[in-house]
């Protein structure tokens, strides 16, 4: 299995950075689902940049950490 590509993304919104991974061309957040009869989903947060690339790494069986990704 190939590794999906990751970046990481400010959202000002929650004020934390938020990691994004690259699933057959979409872009989608990661996270976990913390009730699923009501699809309530909570976000992976990290205080800083770096922590997020430094999870991302974390995960080298999985993930690889891309700059150049575009969350938009």
């Amino acid at each position: 299995m190939d590794k999906m590509l990751a970046t990481s993304v400010y959202d000002e919104e929650l004020k934390s950075w938020i990691v994004y991974v690259d699933s057959e061309g979409e872009l989608l957040p990661v996270g976990r689902t913390i009730n699923e009869d009501l699809g309530l989903f909570e976000y992976c947060k990290f205080n800083t940049k770096e922590e997020a690339i430094d999870w991302i790494n974390s995960k080298l069986n999985k993930m690889k950490y891309d700059k150049d990704l575009i969350v938009g």
